[in-house]
């Protein structure tokens, strides 16, 4: 990863670490368990995503 972001007080390794948990809790083997428990196979949905500040993902400033 040749990403850094000097504000986030993390290392490359650590920012990379974090994101493959992240993914890896959510695209396992099973999938995303809660939504495949509440949310018909056959749903559709539209949305936006609106950023209140900048770099920040959940609290954490990586982005």
């Amino acid at each position: 990863m040749s990403l850094f972001c000097a504000d986030a007080f993390l290392s490359p390794l650590e920012i990379e670490a974090a994101v493959t948990r992240a993914l890896a809790e959510d695209l396992g083997r099973a999938g995303d368990v809660s939504s495949i428990a509440t949310i018909p196979e056959n749903a559709k949905a539209k949305a936006s995503v609106v950023a209140r500040k900048a770099g920040t993902i959940a609290g954490l400033p990586v982005a």
